[in-house]
């Protein structure tokens, strides 16, 4: 009996066809050999630059002259372009460029595209994130003692605190709270979340950039207060599809940080001059209680709201991840 012949499958049949899963390798590449060392390099060009421009080739003979000047400049508005803002260049610098060699566009390789679901449960959770502040310090007190700050911190603090006038209030701002909320955000939750998300999901996609986003903080206590805010921004990214939430409530962070940091700073002033630490004291906890209470208040009103929407049928549900 012959038998028929079997049809051959076309080679190109649905059933033999395996995707190709996405390229994550040039995230990697530009997050760990590219990242760092592009960060050191334009830290020291900008510091020793300027250096070299403002006190002369035999300024570096003495080290302690070094050390003396970066104090100098805490207090100073230019010490907020020399020591802050280079970095804040080379995030947005990295985060640009390594996204223009994409096949995606570059609002999309970024992250810069519209939020899911309504921006009212973005505003809640951008006005509720200082207090993932408390968050922070809380898991920093675990294991060191924030009553007495470490060199770095103090020099964080002084560039804060340190600065007077229109001119170095306007630079503190935009330094300090305007220009990491792009640039960092473009770079940690835009550029890399984006990049790594394509393929290692949620842990990956926010964990790895939430920990480099610590590390490079330059300070162990630093590092750790900052932890859960990377965390926080992540998630935001992740739950909007969009990093324009997380560089909301990264300016949002920063801005309260600055306004806690120098009254703080005013209080113990007068406390110092008038003998009355106790009182000043009592008066930022109440500013403070106030505060991070109300702030409580939008993120538990913001993570209901996102809750009620990511819980919807069939339109909502289909586009949460």
């Amino acid at each position: 009996m012959n038998e028929e012949p079997q049809s051959a499958k076309p080679l190109d049949s649905e059933a033999e066809v395996t995707p190709r899963p996405p390229r994550t390798w040039p995230t990697w590449i530009v997050l760990f050999p590219i990242f760092p060392v592009a960060l050191g390099v334009v830290s020291a060009v900008f510091l020793f630059g300027s250096a070299l421009a403002m006190e002369g080739p035999e300024f570096f003979e003495d080290p302690e002259k070094i050390q003396e000047w970066i104090l100098e400049l805490v207090s100073d508005p230019i010490g907020l372009l020399i020591l802050v803002l280079p970095g804040q260049l080379c995030f947005l610098g990295l985060a640009v460029g390594a996204a223009l060699f994409s096949s995606d566009p570059l609002s999309k390789r970024l992250g810069l595209v519209r939020p899911r679901h309504s921006s009212r449960v973005w505003v809640l959770l951008v006005l509720g994130s200082p207090i993932i502040q408390f968050v922070g310090a809380f898991l920093a007190g675990m294991f060191f003692d924030l009553t007495e700050m470490s060199e770095h911190m103090e020099m964080m603090n002084g560039l804060v605190t340190g600065q007077s006038g229109f001119l170095g209030l306007i630079l503190l701002v935009l330094v300090v709270s305007v220009f990491p909320g792009f640039s960092e955000e473009l770079f940690f939750r835009g550029y890399v979340r984006v990049g790594l998300g394509r393929r290692w999901g949620f842990m990956l996609a926010i964990l790895v950039p939430a920990i480099i986003f610590a590390l490079v903080h330059m300070d162990p206590m630093h590092a750790t207060a900052v932890l859960p805010l990377g965390i926080w921004f992540g998630c935001l990214a992740w739950w909007s599809h969009s990093t324009i939430p997380a560089i909301g409530a990264h300016l949002m962070n920063n801005l309260t940080a600055i306004l806690i940091a120098r009254e703080a700073s005013a209080l113990q002033a007068d406390s110092d001059a008038a003998g009355t630490t106790t009182a000043a004291m009592t008066e930022l906890g109440t500013f403070a209680l106030i505060g991070y209470g109300a702030c409580l208040l939008f993120l538990l009103a913001g993570l209901w709201s996102l809750f009620i929407e990511r819980a919807r049928p069939v339109e909502s549900s289909a586009e949460t991840p």
